[in-house]
């Protein structure tokens, strides 16, 4: 294993130009975002191996590629880095820093789907039904995963009270401009900033719209 003090029979020192060393608390909290991030159940020795993989990439071209193997599961650590008070115990655990992609993950309900919007063409009435079903006061109005518009209940609402009949009508004649949109790694004291001006905005993972946040939801997240 990685943590014992022996070098194995299979090592050939003169193939190796460099040793980075990397500490327990990068190699676990590595590992733990894997396991988040990516989706990768590993062992704290992939945590160590991808923190110097990184390490190393800092000093490479864009043409240049890193391979990294994964070597061992987290099946065996679920009691000890996986564990939130093992690590608290080890003193080890890092407060996560905050970020909007994060809070959209966590304020994911099963009742709702992951990111309820309407395209342009939907008619009103529909888009107005959905609002209710979801217990929604907004809706972002997405073309092709881009956002175009936005609708929000009590201008909606005042819009329909002088005219029903817009209730036959597409959304894109009663739309308003779109909630901003902010990529995931973006704090909640960034994303702040745009909901001053805005009761809501959409979260962007790898330039695709993945979920919306309120100011509901950030305030809720600070209390």
């Amino acid at each position: 294993g990685i943590g014992q003090e022996i070098i194995p029979e299979n090592v050939h020192m003169k193939y190796i130009d460099e040793i980075i060393n990397v500490t327990d608390r990068d190699s676990f909290q590595m590992a733990r975002r894997l396991g988040r991030e990516e989706g990768i159940f590993c062992g704290g020795s992939t945590g160590t191996i991808v923190v110097a993989a990184l390490q190393a990439a800092h000093d490479l071209s864009k043409d240049e590629v890193v391979v990294f193997i994964v070597c061992d599961t987290g099946e065996r650590y679920l009691s000890k880095f996986l564990s939130d008070e093992w690590m608290k115990e080890k003193r080890l655990l890092v407060p996560e820093k905050m970020t909007i992609g994060l809070l959209n993950q966590i304020k994911q309900n099963e009742d709702t789907p992951h990111l309820v919007s309407v395209a342009s063409d939907n008619l009103v009435g529909d888009a107005l039904q959905m609002m209710n079903s979801y217990g929604l006061s907004q809706l972002p109005v997405l073309e092709e995963g881009k956002s175009v518009g936005s609708l929000r209940e009590g201008r909606l609402m005042s819009k329909l009270l002088k005219n029903r009949e817009l209730m036959k009508s597409p959304v894109s004649e009663v739309m308003e401009k779109g909630f901003p949109v902010v990529s995931e790694d973006v704090s909640i004291e960034q994303a702040a900033k745009y909901l001053k001006d805005s009761p809501a905005i959409l979260v962007e993972e790898y330039g695709r719209i993945v979920g919306i946040v309120t100011r509901y939801d950030v305030l809720g997240s600070q209390l």
